[in-house]
């Protein structure tokens, strides 16, 4: 049984070449999601999310934060400045 991917198309043009790029789409987790996963409580996300520490968008009244990017947040890859909004 094949396994489906989230996954984006997008296109490259390179000169007069252009070509469709498979990505992976990233991961978009919620807030409680996020604590479970990483271990961290709900609390300390929510306190970072309402900073504007970590960057997350709306889908609908959750706010959705990407994995990737909250890892790197973690390993202070990210510049600790408030996200604008």
């Amino acid at each position: 049984m094949k396994t489906l991917k989230d996954t984006r198309i997008t296109e490259q043009v390179t000169g007069d070449k252009r070509r469709r790029v498979e990505e992976e789409a990233p991961l978009m987790l919620s807030i409680r999601d996020i604590a479970k996963k990483s271990g961290i409580s709900i609390h300390t996300v929510r306190l970072w999310v309402d900073r504007g520490d970590i960057p997350y968008i709306l889908a609908g009244n959750k706010r959705l934060i990407s994995w990737h990017t909250f890892c790197q947040f973690l390993n202070g890859d990210m510049r600790r400045k408030k996200v604008a909004r």
